[in-house]
């Protein structure tokens, strides 16, 4: 009963902490490596609340904080993906999102094509979710590829 009981304690535990983007003082590597799991709960957190939440803004500052300066993931921002988020800018950062889950997920087998991939996969799942977004037909071509099997193809003609 006890664990029952701790389980939904440690769901709202999680959401609070979720909402708390706090960006610490990064001084030396270890100090990234130390901040992965609470960057991947903010990248989380930012697939599923929705453009206009009021904690978005530090969430993305959280993020792009310790992107910014990890020493073991680096994001290369190629000239395609701001034409992803021309219609809804917060895309930006779920694209940079994507990229670091993979890269923190995949660190042996990891490939820049395939980060590219997993974040565009990241902006079109937001996106076809509908969390207030604006419509774009770019993206709904992107959509569309990505329901036949195609989008990987596309995003390695991007870059």
């Amino acid at each position: 009963m006890k664990k029952l009981l701790l389980l939904p304690l440690l769901f709202i535990s999680f959401l609070l902490q979720a909402q708390n983007f706090n960006i610490p003082a990064y001084k030396t590597k270890e100090d990234y490596a130390i901040h992965e799991a609470q960057v991947l709960q903010a990248i989380e957190w930012l697939r599923t609340a929705p453009l206009s939440h009021a904690s978005r803004p530090q969430a993305n500052a959280y993020v792009l904080k310790w992107a910014e300066g990890s020493p073991t993931v680096s994001v290369v921002v190629n000239s395609y993906v701001m034409g992803l988020a021309e219609q809804n800018p917060d895309f930006l950062m779920l694209w940079i999102g994507g990229w670091i889950e993979y890269a923190l997920q995949n660190k042996e087998t990891y490939s820049e094509a395939e980060a590219n991939h997993q974040a565009v996969k990241a902006v079109i799942a937001y996106y076809m979710a509908g969390n207030d977004v604006k419509k774009d037909p770019k993206l709904d071509k992107l959509v569309k590829q990505h329901q036949k099997g195609k989008l990987q193809a596309w995003v390695a003609k991007q870059y």
